[in-house]
């Protein structure tokens, strides 16, 4: 189940991301970010460092929405977050029913990169296994 404490609007567009694993030091790694969707000053951005948690600032995605199977990009406006995405797989629906739609994309990978935690030291993330998401929906 997936709940949210925001209220949507009409026509909306999130992108989502979820990685959770261990550094190559041993030291457990949880991320969620999100964009399009909660972005105020209380967002759902967070980095878990062995359970400390880390707010994060906006995120942002870049990818090729015609080939989402193709590497994404993810960066935070505060600096604390640097991953490349790699799918391994990718996850489709789409849904027209008039009133109602979705265009649905979740792929499943791999994230390596850069992640910073509160004091601003740099940790190495590679092939951190995770998912994104594109959803673009009209209730």
């Amino acid at each position: 189940l997936d709940f949210s404490h925001g209220l949507y609007a009409r026509e909306t567009r999130w992108r989502w991301a979820s990685a959770s694993g261990r550094l190559a030091d041993g030291t457990s790694l949880g991320l969620n970010l999100v964009e399009g969707h909660n972005d105020g000053p209380e967002g759902e951005n967070a980095l878990w460092l062995d359970g400390r948690i880390v707010p994060l600032g906006p995120a942002r995605f870049q990818f090729d929405h015609r080939r989402p199977d193709a590497p994404w990009t993810i960066t935070t406006a505060d600096g604390r977050v640097a991953l490349r995405f790699e799918p391994e797989g990718v996850r489709t629906q789409r849904l027209d029913l008039g009133l109602l739609a979705s265009s649905y994309l979740q792929p499943i990978g791999v994230f390596s990169g850069v992640v910073r935690d509160a004091a601003g030291a740099e940790h190495r993330v590679e092939a951190l296994p995770g998912v994104t998401e594109d959803h673009r929906s009209r209730w």
